[in-house]
């Protein structure tokens, strides 16, 4: 069984890709969908859009309500089934690799190393950045909304 790199946590952020310009396949490729998951690494995207392993995108991931969307300069397709895909990001930058980073970590400290099994409690988790250095956490966790702030 292959041992992941980072840690991966459940998410349901809206994203859209297209082809990268590095990408020599003279395919154009548009699409829509979520992020299943996330870590510092990459992603698992769920979407109706087909793309092939090997496939280069620029994607751009809506991690909360407000703001912009992070975008990823250049993410690699790892692998394809069926409606969904993952992705391995390439290139990014460094503002934008430090927002993932902050995002990551918030999501590692609302779950905590003993917390609870992310598939049966979380439904829903965004995070918003504040210029305070705090991360605003909004969940869903058992049928309930909760809503605080994480110190980065």
């Amino acid at each position: 069984m292959e041992k992941r790199k980072d840690p991966r946590f459940p998410v349901e952020w809206p994203l859209s890709f297209s082809h990268s310009p590095i990408s020599f396949r003279g395919i154009q490729i548009n699409g829509s969908g979520k992020a299943d998951n996330i870590s510092a690494g990459g992603c698992k995207v769920e979407s109706d859009t087909t793309v092939d392993t090997g496939t280069f995108l620029e994607v751009r991931i809506q991690m909360s309500e407000e703001g912009s969307p992070m975008e990823i300069d250049l993410a690699v397709v790892r692998w394809s089934r069926n409606e969904a895909f993952g992705l391995e990001f390439i290139n990014m930058r460094p503002e934008e690799q430090e927002r993932l980073q902050r995002s990551v970590k918030a999501l590692e400290r609302v779950r905590g190393p003993n917390g609870p099994s992310w598939t049966n409690v979380m439904r829903r988790l965004s995070c918003s950045p504040f210029p305070t250095g705090s991360i605003k956490i909004k969940a869903v966790l058992h049928h309930k909304y909760v809503s605080g702030y994480v110190d980065r």
